[in-house]
């Protein structure tokens, strides 16, 4: 039986994660599964948890990551619908809203707890709720399997889950991160009419412009057309962005954000854009359900045949975990992806 884990802790803001070898697994409640980590990704949460702009947090220090693939090991209830060396993807979307037993570490000098959600990523093994764990489509390696915990439900899902007649429809999507890259995809699946790209990144563009052609990236707000727009996906996580979007739909357009800015930032709208018929929605995971959704997600992935090298330009070790998470935060790659095998 494995006992121990490495694992990159959050001990405080604005430092860089802890790398800590010999951190004690517990026991295995019986709704919880213990995974072998193989990959796992960065998304723009764990920044803004890493930099403390999620609000007080009251669970310092805890382990990060809600988005990876591996192998089970072991699970805490005998009749489990996984078993031993099932391929599974985790995900912070869960399948219920039932309450998680309380996961937590022992620190290697005994005296600390490290605590966990009911799913964390950024270590080599990782206990999670069986809620947060979906056996791996048999066509779908571990690699792109990472996609499924985040950014591919979160992006597609807007597209598929909120959103309709798209080939008579004009888009907007405003950040090519990992979810606005997913929305596009979903975009260009349902052959959406005009899809227009807004992103501020140039190196971010031209790298894009490899992989998409016939849409438009713009970097320059001044040149987005006002009253233009049926849809906006805004997938940058700025609540001027989400103000932007809003301001640039037609009158009875959608305006649709799943990222969501900092604690206690604000958003300001115009009451009588409403009262002309603008919408605006916010998305969780993309009102993704993967029990109604995996195939569609699946799917995506399989006819997307340039995925991984547009979302993983680059891997990372776990040891290099600090050094991964600041390319993100520069913008130089779209999903940074960590290698924990």
């Amino acid at each position: 039986m494995i006992k121990h884990l490495t694992g990159a802790v959050l001990q405080n803001f604005n430092k860089p994660l802890k790398l800590i070898k010999n951190i004690s697994i517990p026991n295995l409640k019986k709704d919880q599964v213990l995974v072998k980590m193989k990959y796992t990704a960065i998304c723009g949460s764990q920044l803004f948890e890493i930099n403390g702009q999620r609000g007080k947090n009251l669970y310092l220090p805890h382990l990060l990551g809600h988005e990876g693939t591996g192998y089970v090991v072991k699970t805490g209830f005998k009749n489990s619908k996984f078993k031993k060396n099932d391929k599974v993807f985790l995900s912070w979307i869960k399948s219920n809203k039932k309450k998680y037993n309380k996961i937590c570490y022992t620190h290697p000098d005994k005296k600390k707890t490290i605590n966990a959600g009911p799913v964390t990523t950024f270590s080599n093994y990782t206990i999670v709720s069986d809620n947060c764990v979906y056996k791996l489509p048999k066509k779908i390696n571990l690699k792109k399997g990472v996609l499924l915990g985040c950014a591919l439900p979160t992006g597609a899902g807007m597209v598929f889950n909120q959103s309709e007649k798209l080939n008579k429809k004009n888009v907007l999507v405003i950040g090519a991160g990992g979810i606005g890259v997913s929305s596009i995809l979903a975009l260009k699946a349902k052959k959406t009419k005009k899809i227009i790209v807004y992103e501020v990144n140039k190196k971010k563009i031209i790298f894009l412009k490899k992989f998409f052609k016939n849409i438009d990236f713009c970097n320059n707000v001044d040149k987005l057309k006002k009253n233009y727009f049926d849809y906006v996906f805004e997938c940058s996580g700025k609540s001027e962005n989400i103000e932007l979007g809003f301001e640039l739909l037609k009158n009875d357009g959608k305006c649709i954000f799943a990222t969501h800015p900092k604690f206690n930032k604000k958003i300001t709208f115009n009451p009588h854009d409403f009262i002309k018929g603008k919408k605006i929605e916010g998305s969780w995971g993309g009102n993704v359900t993967f029990s109604k959704d995996l195939k569609k997600l699946t799917k995506l992935i399989l006819n997307i045949k340039f995925i991984e090298k547009i979302f993983f330009k680059k891997s990372y070790s776990l040891l290099n975990i600090n050094k991964a998470i600041l390319d993100f935060k520069n913008g130089k790659n779209i999903r940074t992806l960590i290698k924990l095998g």
